[in-house]
């Protein structure tokens, strides 16, 4: 099974690196700027989550979880190439 779970490594588009920058920028920018608005007083707040209503803090705590299992995907490949995650690392991130 050696090398049986090789991936490639993903590239920029090189025909247009400045986009991909700039739209991850703005992505970015976006979700700071969103983020930066929720306050204790409006965790209770009813949204619309995937459908039904939920308190904002169901979509926040959604959110998290979601990061986290994006990232313990990514540190799986990671280690499956033989490259340790950052969190593993003496120090962690």
């Amino acid at each position: 099974m050696e090398g049986a779970f090789k991936v490639a490594a993903v590239q920029p588009c090189p025909d247009r690196p400045e986009r991909e920058a700039g739209s991850r920028a703005t992505t970015v920018a976006f979700g700071d700027a969103a983020l930066a608005q929720v306050t204790d007083a409006k965790l209770g707040d009813t949204v619309s989550y995937y459908g039904p209503s939920s308190p904002r803090a169901s979509a926040v705590l959604g959110l998290v979880a979601d990061w986290s299992n994006h990232y313990s995907q990514q540190a799986t490949y990671l280690r499956l190439n033989g490259v340790m995650p950052p969190s593993a690392r003496q120090g962690g991130m």
